[in-house]
């Protein structure tokens, strides 16, 4: 079968194909019985095996995570002083004033 002039064939790989699964899939699966059929070894038996330790720690969830060794981490950049660790929000440093925001001497009038 041929769509749009390209076989099919090129279009899937041939693990999926019927001949290859049939192969997968031939030979004989054994059972495994009833639960009170089992040989189990005595070490195994008497070894006594608990769920692991941890779990979620209580309370929410981190906004950021915790870099890893040798991880560079970006810090903030107040875009007002151009100090690093805040942002423009939270920045105590004072508000520097432009040149061109203050009127000078000479473009005031004089009495």
């Amino acid at each position: 079968m041929h769509v749009h002039n390209v076989p099919y064939e090129s279009k899937c790989s041939k693990y999926y194909r019927s001949k290859y699964l049939m192969t997968a899939y031939s030979e004989l699966i054994h059972p495994i019985g009833d639960q009170s059929d089992w040989i189990i070894p005595e070490d195994v038996r008497c070894k006594v095996v608990y769920p692991p330790v941890g779990g979620r720690s209580a309370g929410r969830p981190r906004k950021r995570r915790i870099p890893s060794v040798g991880e560079e981490v970006a810090h903030n950049k107040g875009s007002r002083c151009k100090g690093s660790g805040h942002n423009r929000q939270t920045c105590k440093n004072p508000i520097p004033l432009h040149p061109c925001s203050v009127p000078s001497s000479s473009s005031q009038p004089s009495n």
